[in-house]
């Protein structure tokens, strides 16, 4: 799922992916949850809370998995 991208990330993308805090882990799982209720936990990731970095070009292929990919290209 995604949502806005938070500042940090609207100059890599448009969206981001949805992060739940610990604290929210227990609210998403409730079967009982709503829509309503669930569109309280799609929002972007508060600022200053995520480690960016550039990593190669060859994450955009779906062939490709393996550890590498996550390294930092330019650390």
């Amino acid at each position: 799922m995604t949502t806005k991208p938070n500042e940090e990330m609207a100059s890599v993308h448009n969206r981001m992916p949805v992060i739940l805090h610990q604290a929210d882990e227990a609210s998403w799982l409730e079967p009982s949850l709503t829509r309503g209720n669930i569109e309280s936990l799609l929002r972007p990731y508060e600022d200053k809370g995520l480690e960016i970095f550039e990593v190669s070009n060859e994450v955009n292929f779906t062939g490709n998995n393996d550890a590498r990919l996550i390294y930092p290209i330019n650390p």
